[in-house]
Order: C-alpha cells, then sequence, then structure tokens
C-alpha cells in the first residue's frame, strides 16, 4: 500500500466508528494486532499523532535515549518501522480501529503508569516519613540514653556525696556509734567510739562486744539483746564499758535493731548501740549524793549531838561533882560513898566524858558547809581513828608516830571525810582475826616542801600496779558493787586539791599500802576563836555574880553546880526570865547563856542586851550543844568576839572562862 492509496476520510464522508472499527478489527489479523497496539502504545505514550508517521525514527532514537540501552532502542526503531510499513497498507477504516485501540491502550497505560507513579510516590512517601520517623525516635532515644546517662551520673555523684556526708557526719558525732550482728560480734565503731574504747576502728571487727564491757554488765548486755530480737523500738540503758589501758567509763546506751524492711523472722539484722559518755555526769550525780548524804548525816549528827550534850552536860557534872566532893567533917557514919561506889561513879565518869569524846566527833561532820578555817590535823585524825575503831579492832594495831606541825587551813569537816576513808580502806584491807600481826601505821610530820605530810599505812593484801594507776578514778573500785561505788577516793582526792594539797598512793603488792596527804600550812593566821586561853598562871580566883540562862533547868543546874563553889549564881530558865532579872537590875558580872533555845534564842538575847544594856555586852558567853542551824552559824561568823563555850563542857574549861571574864577586861 503506497501512500497515495490511503486518504484520511473526506469531510463530507459520514463518520460510521463503530462499524469501522468493527470491520477494521475483523479485517486484521492477530498477527498484527500485537505489534500495531506496541506500536500505537509508544506513538500516544510519546504524544505523536496519526499523521505524524513520519517521524517514527525520530521516536525510535528517543526511546534509545529515554530507557538509556542500545538494544531497546534499536529494538523500537525496528518496531516503528514495521509498523510504518504496516499502517501505509491498513485502509482508513483499519486505521481508525488501530487507532481507537491505540487510545484505549494508550488510556490503560497512562493510568496503570500514572497509578503506579502514585504508589511509587506514596511508597517513596511513606518509606521517607518512617525514615523521619525512623531519625527522629533514634534522635529521641539517643536524647533518652544519653539524659538517662547523664542522670545516672548525676546520682551516682549524688550517691557518693550523701556517702561522704553522712560518713562525715557519722565519723564527727560527739556520740559514739556501734554496731553489732545478731551474734553480738563488733562489726562497726565511729571515731568517738574508737576513742571510748581506745582501740582502733578495724580491730573491733569480728570482736564479741563482750570484751568491750565489763564482767559486772555483760549479762545485763548479752540479756538485753536476745531480748530485742524481732523488735524495733529503742531500748536504753546504763552500761559500764570498758577503756583499753584505761579502766572503766559509763556510757549512756541506745539499742536498736536495723534491717533493710519486710525482712522475714529470724533473718540477719544488725544491732545498732549508741553510746554516750556519761561518766562526768555520772560521777557529779554520785558526787552530789555523797555531799547530800554527807549535809544529812551533818544534820542528823548535829542534832543528835545537840539533843544528846544537853542531857550528858548535866550527868558530867553531876558525876564530877560526886566524885570530886571530899568527905564532910563529921559526917555521920554510913553516909559516906563506899569504895564501890566511889570505883563505879569514877567508872561513870570516865564513861561519860567517853560518850562526849564521841559526840564531839560526830560533830566533825556537822560542819561541812562551813567556811575553810584553821584545823588542827592531830585533832582530826585522832577523832577518825576513834570513830573507825569498830572496824579497826578485830583486824590491827594502831602505831602513831606523830610530831608537832602547824595547823592547815580547811574545813574540818572535809579533811575528817578524808582521813576517814583512808583509814577505813587501811582496815578493810587487813583480814579479821590477826590485829596483833598487823598494824595501821599514822604519821605526821612535815615533809621536804614544808608542807604538813599525813600518812596511814596497813600491812595488808596491797594493790596490783594496775590498781595503783587507776585508784583515783571515779568510779573505778576493787570492791564489789554492793559496797563500792568507785568514788571515795576520787572525792578525797578532789577535797585535798580544793586545799591546794596532793595526795599520792604507793603500794608493795603483798606488802601492804601507804596513803600520803600533803597540805599547805597556814602559819602565821590566827585561829578561831572559843573562847579566851586559860592563862598559864591564873590570878587568885575572884568571887563573881553570875546569872545562868538554859531552856533546860537540869542544864542550867548543872553548870550552876560547878560554878556555885567559887561565885554566886542566879538560875533563869528560859531567855525571858533572864530578861526579868536583867530588868530588875540585878548586877551581873558574867550571863552565860545557851545559844539555841525556843521561843527567845541567845541571839534574840543577844540583841536585846545590845539595845537595852549595851554595858553588859561584853559580860555575855554562850553555851551550845552544837551550832548547826543556819541563824546560828551566821551569828557566830558574824560576830567573831562571841565566846562560845562547846556542850557537854568540862569543869575546869567553865571556870575558866568565868574567871577570865571577871578578870578586869571591860566586863562587869
Amino acid at each position: 500500500m503506497t501512500s497515495a492509496q490511503w486518504r484520511g476520510p473526506a469531510a463530507d464522508e459520514p463518520s460510521h466508528s463503530g462499524c469501522n472499527v468493527s470491520r477494521a478489527l475483523f479485517t486484521l489479523g492477530p498477527a498484527a494486532l500485537v505489534p500495531l497496539l506496541l506500536l500505537l502504545a509508544l506513538f500516544f505514550a510519546a504524544g505523536v499523532h496519526a499523521r505524524d508517521f513520519l517521524f517514527v525514527p525520530v521516536l525510535g532514537i528517543a526511546t534509545v535515549s529515554l530507557v538509556g540501552g542500545v538494544v531497546p532502542g534499536l529494538v523500537a526503531v525496528a518496531v516503528s518501522v514495521l509498523g510504518y510499513g504496516y499502517l501505509l497498507s491498513v485502509t482508513q477504516d483499519q486505521f481508525q480501529a488501530v487507532r481507537l485501540m491505540g487510545l484505549t491502550l494508550v488510556s490503560l497505560v497512562v493510568a496503570l503508569a500514572v497509578g503506579s507513579l502514585r504508589r511509587a510516590h506514596q511508597r517513596v512517601e511513606a518509606e521517607r516519613a518512617a525514615a523521619q520517623d525512623l531519625a527522629v525516635r533514634l534522635v529521641r532515644e539517643r536524647a533518652e540514653t544519653e539524659r538517662a546517662e547523664e542522670t545516672k551520673q548525676l546520682s551516682e555523684l549524688r550517691y557518693r556525696q550523701e556517702e561522704r556526708r553522712f560518713r562525715r557526719i557519722v565519723e564527727t558525732a560527739q556520740e559514739g556509734i556501734w554496731m553489732l550482728d545478731d551474734r553480738g560480734r563488733s562489726t562497726y565503731i565511729n571515731q568517738r567510739m574508737s576513742e571510748m574504747f581506745g582501740v582502733a576502728a578495724d580491730n573491733v571487727v569480728g570482736v564479741p562486744a563482750e570484751e568491750f564491757v565489763s564482767p559486772d554488765h555483760q549479762a545485763e548486755l548479752q540479756g538485753r539483746i536476745e531480748s530485742s530480737a524481732g523488735e524495733r523500738s529503742a531500748d536504753r540503758f546504763a552500761c559500764q564499758l570498758l577503756r583499753r589501758g584505761e579502766g572503766a567509763f559509763w556510757g549512756s546506751v541506745a539499742m536498736n535493731r536495723m534491717g533493710s524492711g519486710g525482712e522475714a523472722p529470724g533473718s540477719d539484722q544488725a544491732i545498732l548501740l549508741m553510746v554516750t559518755d556519761v561518766t562526768d555526769q555520772r560521777r557529779l550525780q554520785e558526787q552530789f549524793l555523797v555531799s547530800d548524804r554527807m549535809a544529812s548525816i551533818g544534820l542528823l549528827a548535829a542534832g543528835v549531838a545537840h539533843e544528846v550534850n544537853n542531857p550528858l552536860s548535866a550527868v558530867l557534872a553531876a558525876l564530877e561533882a560526886a566524885v570530886g566532893t571530899p568527905p564532910a567533917s563529921g559526917a555521920a557514919a554510913g553516909t559516906e560513898p563506899t569504895p564501890d561506889v566511889r570505883e563505879g561513879l569514877g567508872d561513870a565518869l570516865s564513861a561519860a566524858r567517853r560518850m562526849r569524846t564521841i559526840v564531839s566527833d560526830l560533830r566533825v561532820f556537822s560542819r561541812v558547809e562551813e567556811p575553810n578555817g584553821l584545823v588542827d590535823v592531830e585533832t582530826v585524825l585522832e577523832s577518825m581513828l576513834r570513830m573507825a575503831w569498830s572496824e579497826i579492832r578485830h583486824r590491827a594495831h594502831v602505831v602513831r608516830a606523830y610530831q608537832s606541825v602547824p595547823k592547815v587551813k580547811g574545813n574540818e569537816s572535809r579533811l575528817g571525810q578524808v582521813f576517814l576513808n583512808l583509814i577505813m580502806n587501811a582496815a578493810q584491807a587487813i583480814d579479821e582475826g590477826s590485829a596483833d600481826r598487823n598494824e595501821i601505821g599514822v604519821a605526821i610530820r612535815l615533809d621536804p616542801r614544808q608542807r604538813v605530810l599525813v600518812e596511814i599505812r596497813d600491812t595488808g593484801c596491797g594493790m596490783p600496779p594496775e590498781v595503783v594507776r587507776h585508784i583515783f578514778t571515779p568510779f573505778f573500785t576493787t570492791k564489789p558493787s554492793s559496797t563500792g561505788t568507785g568514788l571515795g577516793l576520787s572525792i578525797c582526792q578532789r577535797i585535798v586539791d580544793a586545799m591546794g594539797g596532793e595526795i599520792t598512793a604507793e603500794n608493795a603488792h603483798g606488802r601492804g599500802s601507804v596513803f600520803r596527804v600533803h597540805l599547805p600550812t597556814a602559819a602565821g593566821e590566827p585561829s578561831l576563836r572559843t573562847g579566851p586561853a586559860a592563862p598559864a598562871s591564873a590570878p587568885a580566883p575572884r568571887r563573881g555574880h553570875v546569872l545562868v540562862i538554859d531552856d533546860e533547868a537540869m542544864v542550867a543546874r548543872a553548870a550552876s553546880r560547878i560554878l556555885a563553889r567559887d561565885h554566886d549564881v542566879t538560875v533563869a530558865t528560859g531567855a525571858r526570865a533572864g530578861l526579868e532579872h536583867l530588868a530588875r537590875g540585878e548586877p551581873f558580872d558574867v550571863i552565860l547563856c545557851d545559844l539555841m533555845m525556843p521561843e527567845v534564842s541567845g541571839i534574840d538575847l543577844h540583841a536585846e542586851i545590845c539595845r537595852s544594856y549595851p554595858e553588859r555586852r561584853a559580860s555575855l558567853i554562850f553555851m551550845s550543844g552544837g551550832v548547826f542551824s543556819t541563824k546560828a552559824r551566821s551569828f557566830v561568823s558574824e560576830h567573831p568576839e562571841a565566846v562560845v563555850v562547846e556542850k557537854p563542857f568540862d569543869a575546869a574549861r567553865l571556870q575558866a572562862l568565868v574567871q577570865a571574864g571577871l578578870g578586869g577586861d571591860g566586863r562587869g
């Protein structure tokens, strides 16, 4: 078919598309349809119109460039050439049919291509979105990982800081921290606890708690540990603990069970003990109790002495009068005392004088609160030997070696407490039943520094060197807890230190012990005035008029009985009766008055005499069975010129005082 044979449809020819297409489809054979369809698809996909067959070779060349391959391009050119030749031979109807089929195929191909491109685009977009999501997720996860790592590092840093801070708190705490396992073995102590125990912290791990507890308290601690099983409440108690090389100390312990929470019954739990050293507090408490006890004893002793001295004064005065009175000349036979009666009166007088000495010794403890004064150490030491005699007599005999020494300045009661404690310790160091073979030596002399030295030695069991090192440590004692507090010698040391002195202990183990008390002398200071001293050569006795005032008539009569031989004596029972005698203007050379009386006391009488009879003030002499009340002590302290004679008074002493009052020193 040539180009002249095919003409397009004439403009004036009607178009029968449907018939023409059908005829064209039936006219074309199946073998021609495939290349025709391919060719048309290529033409229409490239936008080539039916009349543009001359550009088929160009389309082939373009296809080669589009698909990027030589073989597909040659195939396309071949197909185009074949198609071109084939189309030249087809009729117009056949062409219309092919064209319609090509358009349909191209539409289908385009639709498929567009759908494929859309799906490919969607896949690309989905993959890109997924990639973006993945990238975002990876970035987020990386950021979260970095934040988690940073948080972890920060937490670890804070943990280490908190650990260091709490360890610093624990190690610098002023309270001891002691941890035990459930079997009572030490697992940890802080620095303060290490100082209390006197041992390094590393050396306590695994050591049983009993090794750091006083034997008297080991059973108590073990019992508390066992009884606290399963409990979380704190148990507070006082316990005596041990300091390596330094003895015992008192600790206030708060014990508690520790655990991580939710432990099963019977599981291992740590035991926490918070320990506070209360040795100083216990020492002060015990010293306060001792001081309070001494004050109570002193008050009791003063009261007893006062109540005993009044009747004892009457007894002594009567016995001295009976024993000292010579037989009356011309007395009827049988009225004179027989030798047995006189011997009995002498024994009674000796017993009464011994009672006076004992009561006088008791009064030493009634002066605990008196200010320091001049003290005769020999007098105090002898008083304490007499008080401890019941403890000494079955154990040892006393050997004295006294030299003349000056007085010391201090408190007589406190010094007596020191001597009594040392004497009792010396006696208790000796077993009973060997008094002839053992001795307690007491000596008074001056040491090389011209201090007064009081030495008390014994031939008892002695003390080991470790006991000597801690002998003055508070609460240290070798006695059972029921008989000793461990404060006696520490209090003695405190008293001696307060007097400016020194106390030491030496030992020869197995051959006894010796304690030495060094006290500074008070040479040159005036002694306390207790009445004018009796002159070495008394002047000729002078008879005077004496007023005796006492609320107890028997005491007044006893004084009158002593003085009546040499003086005119008027007795007044009570201060009011005495003031009535003064108001009547009776001339009295000496007024002898009891210091402490009910209703109107001797102090009140002194005030009235100073106000109404000032000229008689110097003639006043006081009697006292014991100056133990606050008012009486204040009066004596504020009036050092006041003369006080103690009951039960010695007859010679009382007569000498009255004679001194009549001796022209302004009295009368």
